[in-house]
């Protein structure tokens, strides 16, 4: 039996990772939906889109910024297709 519709909204951790400027990308981390068989991908979406926009409130770093806004701007894109 797949879980279709979770009670709880996923919970994503959005992170800067990499060595330099070039390199460096957003990554995502789920956090404990051991529950959760079947997840929308809209809902995954939207739950990287929410983590980014926590993510950029918390940075002080200009680079880390401009990363993050710009993979905002592509999820926000993706999400509006």
């Amino acid at each position: 039996m797949n879980i279709a519709a979770t009670e709880v909204p996923v919970q994503v951790l959005a992170k800067v990772c990499g060595c330099n400027n070039y390199y460096r990308k957003v990554i995502y981390s789920f956090v404990d939906q051991y529950h959760s068989l079947c997840v929308d991908k809209l809902d995954i979406l939207s739950a990287q889109l929410n983590a980014c926009k926590i993510l950029l409130s918390n940075t002080n770093d200009i680079n880390d910024k401009k990363i993050i806004q710009n993979e905002i701007h592509h999820l926000e894109k993706f999400i509006s297709k």
